[in-house]
């Protein structure tokens, strides 16, 4: 999926990159809920890995940025039902 990527290099490795490989495979608005849901189960394992491994703290840390994103959607994201499940998904992730 990701292509380009120089995963051997660590700090070459930028947002844009990965946002740019991830935006071809964005899926049609009727199916986004499904990227979501994905998107979902991969953030949460991150993080309970990183609980895991790093300790409370930087678990604490990721939770607080999701918390952040969270309050920057329901800020600026018009108020659509796709608005509403992502909203619930970080929810879900910051609790």
């Amino acid at each position: 999926m990701f292509v380009d990527i120089p995963w051997e290099n660590p700090d070459q490795v930028t947002r844009e990159m990965i946002l740019g490989n991830i935006a071809q495979y964005c899926p049609d608005p009727r199916h986004r809920g499904r990227f979501i849901e994905a998107f979902y189960d991969l953030f949460n394992y991150f993080r309970l890995e990183t609980k895991r491994y790093l300790g409370p703290r930087y678990a604490a840390e990721a939770t607080a940025k999701i918390k952040t994103e969270m309050k920057n959607v329901l800020r600026y994201a018009k108020e659509t039902p796709l608005r509403g499940h992502l909203i619930e998904t970080f929810d879900k992730l910051a609790n």
